[in-house]
């Protein structure tokens, strides 16, 4: 499977504002291991699901530091800069990059989202769209909640107990939307107002959207 992360933020929360340094390449540890930075856990991660081919949307600023750290993967890979540094320029900027047509599915991941577990139901052939959640009583200020109703089937971005986690899951028919939206929470709500199946896939573990200095003591 393909996986299309979207990485190179300014990280201003971080402390890094002013440093020509995306949040994505901050370091951090996992479970004891060696620093490493977080684009390596996220990729790592998603290697485990999958996923073999690697698309990292990033900023032009820091495009060149980027393609120097993928060297080191021995998956395929590319690094692609959108003209302009907004989500929907991002997403637009996928699209001649993605292998997915008809039902085959690509995953779309956010570059500073953290997972160590595992995700507990497969993906159906017969979904539009998915979207990795959890059960939580985490802080939603910093992520969107799902209703999630039967058969693990999302209904509405809104705020009720599945948080979602910076995931998804498209074929390519979700480039139709893009234009009418602007970010990646629209589109699942477009997809679903247009009476598309949008699965919710749970997810068991450790979870960390990384968003202060203090997130990455916690997670190492």
């Amino acid at each position: 499977m393909q996986c299309v992360i979207v990485a190179g933020g300014k990280a201003e929360r971080m402390g890094l504002s002013g440093q020509r340094m995306p949040k994505c390449l901050m370091k951090t540890r996992c479970l004891g291991i060696d620093e490493k930075p977080i684009l390596q856990h996220v990729i790592e991660f998603w290697r485990t699901q999958g996923c073999d081919d690697f698309i990292v949307i990033s900023s032009k600023a820091y495009h060149k530091k980027i393609e120097e750290f993928m060297d080191y993967c021995d998956s395929s890979w590319r690094v692609v800069s959108p003209e302009k540094d907004t989500i929907p320029e991002a997403l637009a900027a996928m699209a001649p990059y993605v292998h997915a047509r008809g039902r085959e599915k690509f995953v779309v991941a956010l570059g500073d989202c953290l997972f160590d577990g595992r995700f507990t139901q497969g993906l159906k052939e017969y979904d539009d769209a998915a979207i990795g959640t959890m059960q939580s009583d985490c802080d939603f200020g910093r992520s969107y909640a799902v209703e999630v109703g039967s058969m693990n089937v999302a209904h509405s971005t809104i705020e009720k107990p599945h948080m979602g986690l910076g995931c998804y899951w498209f074929n390519f028919s979700v480039f139709d939307h893009f234009a009418y939206c602007r970010g990646i929470t629209e589109v699942i709500q477009r997809i679903m107002d247009t009476s598309g199946i949008v699965s919710a896939i749970p997810f068991e573990g450790n979870y960390l959207n990384a968003t202060y200095p203090s997130d990455l003591d916690r997670w190492a």
